[in-house]
């Protein structure tokens, strides 16, 4: 899905462990995230801020 493509990194700062936090954007403006939980290769974190979407998304892909 982003092999070989340029993407955006929105960094948002860092977390315990020296973590960052952020987002990856493709070039078309997709969220890589959200395509990964569509598609059914990515998990939501139970208690993340942003699972509320990202749960709906989740649940659509386990049904299809």
């Amino acid at each position: 899905m982003a092999k070989n493509k340029v993407v955006i990194v929105r960094a948002y700062g860092t977390r315990d462990q020296g973590r960052l936090v952020g987002e990856v954007w493709l070039k078309d403006h997709r969220n890589l995230g959200k395509e990964l939980v569509k598609a059914g290769l990515a998990r939501v974190k139970p208690g993340a801020v942003t699972a509320g979407e990202l749960t709906r998304l989740e649940a659509d892909a386990k049904d299809a």
